[in-house]
């Protein structure tokens, strides 16, 4: 992991809990840094499926169909153009 180069201060039971986090060979930026990764993984992953039975995905699906008719009309229109 990347080296500390920043000083940060944290209460005496943050620090006990990052303490307990740490791992034999880890540093505390290898903690946090391990911490911060997670965490951005499960923002990420939070997002997916989230519309799925609601109201909203019918009309996000509605959308994204008449996008794709508007695309390949489009499509065919130029490609119509080129044969001409």
């Amino acid at each position: 992991m990347g080296s500390a180069n920043e000083h940060i201060r944290v209460s005496s039971s943050v620090k006990e809990r990052l303490d307990s986090l740490r791992g034999d060979d880890e540093s505390y930026n290898d903690v946090l840094e391990r911490l911060v990764e997670k965490q951005s993984e499960k923002d990420f992953e939070t997002g997916f499926g989230i519309l799925s039975g609601s109201d909203t995905s019918g009309h996000v699906e509605a959308v994204r169909e008449a996008m794709d008719e508007q695309m390949a009309d489009r499509l065919d229109a130029v490609t119509d153009s080129d044969r001409a």
